[in-house]
């Protein structure tokens, strides 16, 4: 065992001496874009909760005018916890420990108690905040480890039927792995015949362009009729990603789904990953509800019987970087993706 310094840290190589293969367990870094936040619905006037993303801790509120704040979890008074007890007055949440209060934007905006020096320490006190948008039913945050503006402004990707909707259901797992590992499977074409068993092994085209990557591929989707019969339909899907954080698989055919698959990270070594659909209205035709409901079971899964997602966890959360790996002419554009999703880590 040794060790090297690789972009300033500390990697340790591990040598298997039966096939002379290199293990890099290097830490990926943060990267920076736009992430899933929180659905609107859930964060209404007044409303004050704790996150989890990005190495720490964040008070997300939404102010009596509607406005939503991002903000460093911690008072820069004596350190008490916004989102512990902090609660929404005017346009800014009050600090539970002593009253302090912060606008959406981090500013101190009034400490009631002091006598003197309230004006000029309100121009010290604030903590820091990420830039915020809702789109499509969603709050985003925009994330740089070097606390910069947004480089890029956020954009639906949904079809223009489903913009500025909102979602028809959500589904959430907490991972124990990078979040370019797990995105990773949107471009390993191969696992999912051999993980989840679908027909779509190979994709039609591949496009990697600036912040945009793209896909096409064809599958099948299937479901029991009352008879018990299995009905297949066939499907086109395209597979779009803008950033790191925002992803789009658009299923259409005999039916439109439109499913977002948004990754945020916790830390370098935990995300939340996210599957968000949006479709038409229901209730119209048994048939196509019932397609509708076992399309999502599918994609989804159960623990019970580690179908769907729950087949893609454990081996993302055991599973190590190879950063040179051996791919064999089917195995989809992995480095490719790689190269491009490297754009989103700050330079060294």
């Amino acid at each position: 065992m040794s060790y090297r310094l690789q972009g300033g840290r500390r990697v340790r190589r591990v040598t298997n001496a039966g096939n002379s293969m290199k293990i890099t367990k290097a830490g990926l870094p943060l990267p920076f874009g736009w992430f899933f936040v929180a659905q609107s619905s859930q964060v209404t006037a007044g409303t004050v909760s704790t996150v989890k993303m990005f190495e720490q801790e964040w008070v997300l509120f939404r102010n009596q005018e509607g406005t939503l704040g991002l903000i460093e979890a911690h008072c820069p008074h004596l350190g008490a916890h916004l989102g512990m007890g902090g609660t929404v007055d005017g346009n800014s949440i009050r600090c539970p420990f002593h009253d302090w209060a912060f606008d959406t934007d981090g500013r101190c905006t009034d400490i009631p108690y002091a006598i003197k020096n309230g004006e000029t320490l309100k121009k010290r006190a604030h903590v820091g905040r990420l830039p915020v948008k809702e789109l499509d039913g969603i709050i985003w945050a925009w994330f740089h480890p070097g606390n910069t503006e947004p480089a890029w402004p956020i954009n639906s990707q949904l079809p223009p039927k489903w913009q500025g909707t909102t979602p028809r259901q959500a589904f959430a797992f907490e991972i124990n792995c990078h979040i370019q590992e797990i995105l990773e499977n949107a471009v390993d074409y191969p696992h999912l015949f051999c993980v989840h068993g679908n027909e779509a092994r190979f994709a039609i085209k591949n496009e990697f362009n600036g912040l945009h990557r793209k896909s096409e591929m064809a599958d099948t989707v299937s479901y029991l009729d009352d008879d018990g019969k299995k009905i297949a339909f066939p499907y086109l899907i395209t597979v779009s990603q803008t950033g790191p954080g925002q992803g789009l698989v658009y299923y259409r055919r005999m039916v439109e789904i439109a499913m977002l698959f948004l990754a945020t990270p916790i830390s370098s070594t935990r995300s939340v990953l996210r599957f968000v659909f949006y479709y038409g209205e229901v209730d119209s035709d048994p048939c196509i509800d019932l397609l509708i409901e076992q399309f999502i079971n599918e994609k989804i899964g159960k623990p019970a019987d580690a179908s769907g997602v729950y087949a893609d966890i454990p081996i993302w959360e055991n599973k190590v970087h190879r950063e040179h790996p051996l791919l064999c002419d089917a195995d989809g554009p992995v480095m490719q993706f790689r190269s491009w999703f490297g754009q989103f880590y700050p330079a060294n």
